[in-house]
């Protein structure tokens, strides 16, 4: 994608439950679908990262990074992502497909990622993409 300007912008993009009226622990394999939908409405040729946010956890990480790995495969996307996964998780899924950013909570109060995800993304050449906590809400002002 690129601006008015001809800069390159990277897009990134988020998925997760496929919204189809499954109840939980039904993954539809639908990604593809999900996925083309996405690049049609964005009117683009290829999502550069596109992340898996709020996973479904009775579906397994190998079969969600799994299917999604098939779109990069396809030239449909250029990167995966997670959203706040555990180090195991992380681990699991990067077995299956390199996982080029993950992205979780971290700021003063919430530094759980400090503990093993840090180092593990350094390990593993995923970038780590930080949010801070609701609780800095309440700063400011």
């Amino acid at each position: 994608m690129h601006s008015e300007q001809g800069e390159r912008i990277l897009l990134p993009y988020p998925t997760g439950r496929d919204g189809d009226g499954s109840p939980p622990g039904v993954f539809s394999f639908n990604r593809a679908r999900a996925c083309d939908a996405s690049l049609a409405r964005l009117g683009i040729d290829c999502i550069d990262l596109y992340y898996c946010h709020r996973r479904d956890p009775q579906v397994p990480i190998e079969d969600v990074i799994g299917a999604m790995a098939r779109l990069v495969e396809a030239g449909k996307v250029r990167a995966l992502g997670l959203s706040e996964v555990s180090a195991e998780t992380l681990k699991r899924a990067h077995a299956v497909h390199p996982i080029a950013s993950l992205q979780s909570e971290y700021s003063l109060w919430s530094r759980e990622a400090e503990h093993e995800l840090l180092a593990l993304c350094a390990e593993q050449g995923t970038a780590f993409v930080a949010y801070p906590s609701a609780g800095m809400a309440g700063i400011g002002e």
